[in-house]
């Protein structure tokens, strides 16, 4: 069985902006291009998928361990 999650972010590339700055040479003039990873928008659409299998045993329940007395009390020899 698997679930989606869907959710709007923020694009961790350019911070929200579309757009990255980057140096032409001059340090004084920065130039700018669009985005790659939001394509200029900004967000994105994170999907996080969980996908859930089934057991065949319970991974607490331990059957082989020995049982105690009702009225005993852990680490007291009975």
């Amino acid at each position: 069985m698997k679930t989606k999650d869907t959710k709007l972010v923020i694009c961790t590339r350019c911070g929200g902006h579309g757009q990255l700055r980057f140096a032409t040479g001059d340090e004084r003039i920065h130039d700018y291009k669009i985005c790659d990873t939001c394509d200029g928008t900004g967000i994105l659409n994170r999907i996080v998928t969980i996908e859930f299998e089934k057991l065949k045993v319970h991974p607490t329940l331990n059957t082989h361990e020995p049982e105690r007395p009702q009225n005993g009390k852990p680490g007291v020899d009975p």
